[in-house]
């Protein structure tokens, strides 16, 4: 009898935990162990006044081309969320803290995706919401079906980057033990092992297909805006994208994610044997740390666990120097420095893969690592200057020197205020907008 109530109570205890998802019970007692901040405010009223700022520059004429120019301003703000969605799934699936229990320990693998994606959802609903609120100069206007249209659009662009984000990146551990896979990720892997290049491209190929879904959804707002109400219906794709692919991360999960501790383990293990080997130091750019060796202690991380933003850096630098060769020299300019904002935020991922405590118990100096950081930031940087410069300077000769300057002392500023305030997003991200705003401002 005893033995029968202790199966009945274990069953009971089982079936309790998987309805109330445990992983879901664990998210909220941490968030109610977190003390209260001010980060939602601050970044809200970072957001306000960049609004006000750049209103002149962005809605001052749009009423004789209104569907033209708000396609191109929505596709670029889309483009931007779906990106920091990719790269926060990322972080929950294939860098999480917390694989070290997961690798150890009996999973509900479906139970913590869902608990992922409530948390996914309560921490960045931000990105969206503040987009919105910098086309609220719409409803001044009187452009009533542009802004909701907008609005469903930036939302579409969030939960397609989350959907398709989980499934990209939980598909990457599949891809990174496929056969099938292997000779493209020996081609894109450089000196990397396949599993570290499967997961490092995996953030680029979700915002590869969420960017063709936003595309057509910002053409169908545009066809809309035209009179072609039918075209309309495309804003619903970046929707089914980020549901289809949420779908397909449920029916990955169970396998794959139990592998990622795994995967990582061999990982480090790879490069402890380059390390030992003769060429420790092969990593982008190595050849600017001789002789510092925080640097490249930076240079390591920076590429080895977040290779996208370098990549990014000449992606964005390329394109705006196309933009300027096309005579659109404000618009290539406000583009590279929305690069160096969002590349600001490597110091902040730094911080919280490399913990003070970490610095502390090896005896590191704080002041050579933050140095070290500011100088990886200026580094990855100069992907987005010297394709600027270079087609600035052939296009327009001595005239462009001033606007590329005013792009390289904000890039500077930007790089100087990532590191001071890396301890904290939220504080980082209104200062960001706002040099990027007035920078509009001026141009």
């Amino acid at each position: 009898m005893g033995v029968t109530s202790l199966k009945q109570f274990k069953l009971w205890f089982l079936t309790s935990m998987r309805n109330m998802n445990p992983y879901r019970e664990v998210n909220r007692i941490s968030r109610e162990r977190r003390s209260s901040s001010w980060n939602i405010t601050l970044v809200l009223l970072g957001v306000i006044t960049a609004t006000i700022v750049i209103r002149p520059i962005f809605f001052s004429d749009w009423q004789n081309d209104l569907g033209v120019n708000l396609e191109a301003l929505l596709f670029r703000f889309s483009a931007l969320i779906a990106s920091a969605m990719a790269l926060h799934t990322y972080s929950s699936v294939v860098r999480s803290s917390e694989h070290g229990i997961i690798s150890l320990h009996p999973i509900l693998g479906r139970q913590f995706l869902w608990a992922s994606l409530e948390e996914a959802l309560r921490s960045t609903w931000i990105w969206w919401f503040g987009s919105a609120i910098i086309f609220f100069p719409l409803i001044e206007l009187g452009e009533y079906l542009a802004y909701i249209l907008s609005i469903l659009l930036l939302l579409g662009a969030w939960v397609g980057g989350i959907g398709v984000g989980y499934c990209v990146n939980l598909g990457s551990i599949w891809v990174s033990r496929s056969s099938a896979f292997h000779p493209i990720l020996d081609m894109a892997r450089g000196q990397n092992p396949r599993e570290q290049a499967a997961f490092i491209y995996a953030p680029g190929v979700a915002l590869l297909l969420v960017g063709l879904g936003l595309a057509f959804a910002s053409g169908g707002l545009r066809a809309t805006l035209s009179g072609n109400p039918i075209w309309g219906l495309l804003i619903l794709l970046p929707y089914l994208l980020g549901g289809a692919g949420f779908v397909l991360a449920l029916s990955l999960v169970e396998e794959e994610l139990l592998r990622v501790g795994t995967i990582l383990t061999e990982i480090d293990a790879h490069w402890g044997a380059v390390e030992e080997g003769e060429d420790p130091n092969a990593v982008y750019l190595d050849w600017l740390a001789n002789g510092r060796p925080e640097f490249l202690r930076a240079l390591r991380a920076g590429w080895r666990e977040y290779r996208l933003y370098p990549v990014l850096s000449w992606g964005v630098g390329i394109l705006s120097g196309l933009m300027i060769w096309t005579e659109k020299l404000n618009g290539g300019l406000s583009l590279g420095a929305l690069g160096f904002v969002g590349l600001g935020t490597l110091t902040w991922q730094l911080r919280g893969s490399d913990p003070e405590w970490l610095d502390l118990a090896l005896g590191v100096n704080e002041r050579k690592v933050a140095l070290a950081r500011l100088q990886l930031v200026l580094a990855y940087g100069m992907g987005i200057i010297i394709p600027v410069f270079l087609i600035g300077l052939l296009k327009q000769g001595m005239a462009f020197l001033e606007s590329g300057l005013l792009l390289l002392g904000m890039g500077l500023c930007l790089s100087v205020g990532s590191v001071l305030l890396s301890k904290n997003l939220a504080y980082y991200l209104p200062m960001a907008f706002l040099a990027w705003a007035f920078l509009l401002r001026v141009l």
